[in-house]
This record gives structure tokens, sequence and C-alpha cells, in this order.
């Protein structure tokens, strides 16, 4: 996805992939410095789970209200110091 995101846009923009909820504050214009899609990618399952994506060349905020990860790790069976 960033492969593709980087060979329509270049290396001059910074992308956030997040699934969990968060919030933003962008500089400039939206579709003029930065943009916005949204993404549903289907899991075997069944249904999907959806991923919002920003790509930016001016900056701005970004903040994940999520677990910091520690969910993922903890499915990946992998540690980090101070979790337990």
């Amino acid at each position: 996805m960033i492969d593709g995101m980087r060979q329509t846009w270049g290396d001059e923009h910074n992308y956030v992939i997040c699934h969990t909820d968060h919030e933003y504050q962008w500089n400039g214009a939206e579709g003029a410095d930065w943009g916005h899609a949204h993404y549903e990618l289907d899991i075997q399952i069944g249904g999907t789970v959806g991923y919002e994506v920003y790509g930016s060349n001016v900056g701005g905020y970004f903040k994940g209200k999520g677990d910091g990860g520690y969910l993922n790790c903890e499915s990946l069976v992998c540690s980090r110091p101070g979790l337990s």
C-alpha cells in the first residue's frame, strides 16, 4: 500500500495508516497539501477491517487513541519493556 502511494505522490510525503480511534489536524488544505482515504480490507473469517490512510507533505498533528500497540504485540506474542 505504501509503495503504491509513494509511486503516486513521491517520497516527499509522510503517511499514517491507522485502525484505532484518533484525532488529527493537518497543516494546509485537504487535497492540496494532505489527503485522506478509507480502505476496507477483507479478512479470512469474514467481514472487513477498515483503515484510515493519511498522506501529508506539510505535517501537522496526529494522535492515536488506541492502546499504544499493546494488543498488536500481545497477538504476536512479543513483549516490550514495561509491559506485562
